[in-house]
């Protein structure tokens, strides 16, 4: 079932506030062990949508994704993620880690994220990346 309009406009609405209330807020997270790392700020904004969370490091999240709650979808040259997701890059970043962020907006060649802890220490920002190291997306499913 594909998301509606409204669906839309409700999601990029709570994505906006949450930019809104975590941009330049240092030590995100849900737990003392999350604080500060990409995946805390991931894991606060799955508990905005109201699911969650996804133990683990980034590169481990697409695989952790409960299919009840999530779809999961790899990185493929024909398409891109929707705003709201999680992006997860493989252990080629983050020290052997991977890195995770919550997607603003993107293309087939480019995203803009809302992320924490990239550089090493960085409160959440917002950045653009490629689509270079990126596994996939974590979507949470229409109803959840």
């Amino acid at each position: 079932m594909a998301a509606s309009p409204a669906m839309g406009i409700v999601m990029l609405e709570k994505l906006i506030a949450f930019i809104a209330q975590y941009l330049g807020i240092k030590n995100v997270g849900t737990t003392a062990q999350n604080a500060g790392q990409c995946v805390g700020l991931v894991e606060r904004w799955l508990g905005v949508l109201g699911v969650g969370p996804i133990w683990g490091n980034a590169a481990d999240l697409m695989g952790k994704a409960d299919p009840r709650y999530f779809t999961v979808v790899p990185n493929r040259p024909d398409n891109y993620p929707p705003s709201g997701a999680v992006v997860c890059w493989g252990t080629t970043w983050g020290t052997g880690y991977g890195h995770t962020a919550v997607v603003i907006a993107a293309t087939a060649s480019a995203l803009a994220v809302f992320e924490q802890n990239d550089p090493l220490g960085r409160y959440p920002s917002v950045a653009t990346h490629d689509y270079t190291g990126v596994m996939g997306w974590i979507i949470v499913k229409v109803g959840k």
